[in-house]
């Protein structure tokens, strides 16, 4: 295969440049949909020649640049029957200034859906599933799959995360020689501690049987909102493993830093709830656990990975929490590496925000239609953490459903949730600016008293949640309003440390031992400033020298609070129509909340995110359907 002269770049009205050999892609660059790697692979495909490899025609041509984009926004494949709606979505949440001058992305040249599967299936860059193979199929960089179109390598994602779920979920747990199965010994100590344990309300049925769901079974899905008892369940699990067979290995996972820190705090706790019904020797292994992240338990310190399908990983039992933030392509490594007589357990909750990669894998593995896996989902349905009757827990169910009208009614309601309509109340906005500010100024005055414990109390009873990043109603306006106020009253200076500036690590740090998101606080001391960050009972102290990768976080981004709670959460949403708004994004900010929730935000703002769920384009739920017969369409399943 040999291919032409590099093309020479045109000058495109916005955007990057655009190649010659694709310049009929210029208007989709100029209208926000495409960029310069989704062009520049198109172009490269456009200047392949060679025995049968014709130059492309312009939709399939566009098509690949589409390819390309879809795993940038979160979408495993194309749905071509979608595609546009998608793009102006998309467009729309970028540039959500309704008075650019960029071109309408609905006017622009979308071939017809019907003309476009026919083009691909007939191009030789294409592999279309629905017709014999050929022996060059394995070397094609895109995939037609229905009518849905997919980079090769995730179409084969896909393929192998489905069959390894349908394996493990349908199968018969496999035996290893050496390595004994849990027989139902494992189930009736579950039993027994949930019956050992339980609280005046008595046990919790669905927590139970998703314990004893995950010593029985090879793959399990334990769903639930917070407070539904997650943590609890696995550690009740994880203790019915270890007095039924103490040689069993148990690796516990997380797909970030911080959220592995939380597991292993967590379990900790619930471990020390369980330590009168255990012999010593099994609370003590329980404690002795450490949560990682799946980057890490996988080996990969650079490519390839360290354990897939050649090279298992050597535990018996394990645990991934936060489940709903691992990727396609992470997922399916995982699964590829876990022994096939080892049992695997994913926890989280499905309605939360989806990886930032490609993939939706855990609501795709709960979704009604993945009916061959269904057996192997333990959904928990009771909230523990909030009282009965709290308005928030109405809230977050409202917000899940889709509930527009019920949604609003609970915010007018009050109790534990407050709403304020800047709109409508814009006084109201600065009240809750003075409250956040006088949070902050405790925790200023008891770090300048060196009271570390204090400062982190504080910091952790309130917490202000931002949609975006930029802007008056984002992170860096909340954190400037929020420093502004302080050094009004004196308690701040113009320096970027000062004592009580809450710090967010921006990046995992192994070498000081904190994580991505982690936030902690600054004590001045003899020789300068020092951090402190919670760790359970007691807090971690690192230099400030030593952190480079840290940033002043008074409030926080909503996709950064994911995992996290406070007694307080201040929600603010930027007005409608930003398309950021999203059901799944409002959703993870309420349930941030235990005792208080204020939401700052329009009645259409509310409206916009209720009404949006999050959109992504996947077959996965297709794939784990018993009765898939032909001719289907992702939006069939995947419309809201």
């Amino acid at each position: 295969m040999s291919r032409a002269a590099p093309p020479t770049a045109g000058v495109a009205s916005v955007g990057p440049a655009v190649p010659e050999s694709v310049d009929h892609l210029g208007p989709f660059v100029a209208a926000g949909v495409l960029d310069g790697a989704d062009v520049h692979f198109a172009a490269t495909l456009a200047t392949l020649d060679g025995p049968g490899l014709p130059a492309p025609p312009p939709e399939v041509v566009l098509a690949a640049a589409l390819a390309v984009r879809a795993p940038r926004q979160g979408s495993v494949c194309v749905d071509l029957d979608d595609v546009a709606g998608a793009a102006r979505a998309s467009v729309e949440e970028a540039h959500p200034d309704p008075d650019d001058d960029r071109p309408a992305v609905a006017a622009l040249a979308w071939p017809r859906p019907d003309r476009w599967v026919a083009a691909l299936a007939a191009s030789p860059l294409v592999r279309d599933v629905g017709r014999a193979s050929l022996d060059l199929d394995g070397r094609r960089p895109l995939v037609l799959d229905g009518r849905s179109l997919y980079l090769a390598r995730h179409h084969a994602l896909e393929q192998l995360l489905a069959r390894e779920v349908r394996r493990r979920a349908t199968g018969a747990p496999a035996v290893d020689s050496g390595t004994p199965t849990l027989d139902l010994d494992g189930a009736d100590v579950v039993s027994e501690l949930f019956a050992a344990a339980h609280d005046a309300g008595g046990v919790d049925r669905d927590q139970l049987a998703a314990a004893r769901a995950g010593v029985d079974g090879r793959f399990v899905v334990i769903v639930g909102g917070p407070g539904t008892g997650k943590t609890t369940t696995v550690a009740r699990l994880l203790a019915a493993v270890a007095v039924t067979d103490p040689t069993r290995t148990v690796a516990l996972a997380a797909p970030t830093g911080k959220a592995a820190a939380r597991l292993t705090e967590a379990l900790r706790g619930a471990v020390a709830a369980l330590a009168d019904g255990l012999p010593p020797e099994t609370s003590a292994a329980l404690d002795a656990l450490e949560a990682t992240t799946i980057h890490r338990l996988l080996g990969r310190a650079g490519t390839p990975w360290g354990h897939g399908p050649d090279r298992r990983l050597p535990h018996d039992l394990v645990v991934v929490d936060e489940a709903s933030m691992v990727s396609l392509a992470l997922m399916a490594q995982l699964m590829a590496a876990v022994r096939d007589d080892a049992r695997i357990v994913l926890v989280g909750d499905p309605d939360q925000l989806a990886s930032v990669e490609a993939g939706t894998v855990l609501a795709d593995l709960v979704a009604p239609e993945a009916t061959a896996v269904a057996g192997a989902v333990r959904p928990l349905r009771n909230v523990h953490r909030q009282d009965e009757g709290s308005a928030i827990l109405d809230l977050a169910a409202a917000v899940r459903d889709g509930a527009t009208d019920e949604v609003l009614a609970v915010l007018r309601a009050g109790g534990d949730v407050t709403w304020i309509d800047p709109s409508v109340e814009p006084g109201a906005v600065e009240s809750v600016a003075d409250d956040v500010v006088a949070v902050a100024r405790a925790v200023v005055t008891a770090a300048r008293a060196g009271d570390v414990d204090t400062a982190l109390s504080e910091l952790g009873s309130t917490r202000v949640l931002c949609a975006h990043r930029r802007g008056p109603a984002g992170v860096e306006g909340w954190n400037r309003r929020v420093e502004d106020a302080l050094r009004a009253l004196g308690l701040v200076g113009w320096s970027e440390w000062y004592a009580g500036r809450p710090v967010m690590v921006t990046e995992n740090d192994p070498l000081n031992g904190v994580h991505n998101g982690d936030v902690g606080v600054a004590v001045r001391e003899d020789d300068g400033y020092a951090a402190w960050f919670p760790r359970g009972g007691d807090a971690l102290r690192i230099d400030s020298v030593r952190l480079d990768r840290v940033v002043t976080q008074w409030s926080m981004s909503i996709h950064k609070s994911q995992g996290s709670e406070f007694d307080h959460v201040v929600v603010v949403l930027p007005p409608a129509p930003a398309r950021i708004l999203t059901r799944e994004l409002l959703y993870t900010a309420v349930t941030r909340a235990r005792r208080r929730l204020t939401v700052v935000a329009s009645e259409a703002a509310v409206r916009a995110a209720v009404d949006r769920p999050v959109a992504r384009s996947s077959g996965l739920v297709l794939r784990l359907a018993d009765n898939l017969s032909g001719g289907w369409r992702l939006r069939d399943v995947r419309a809201p």
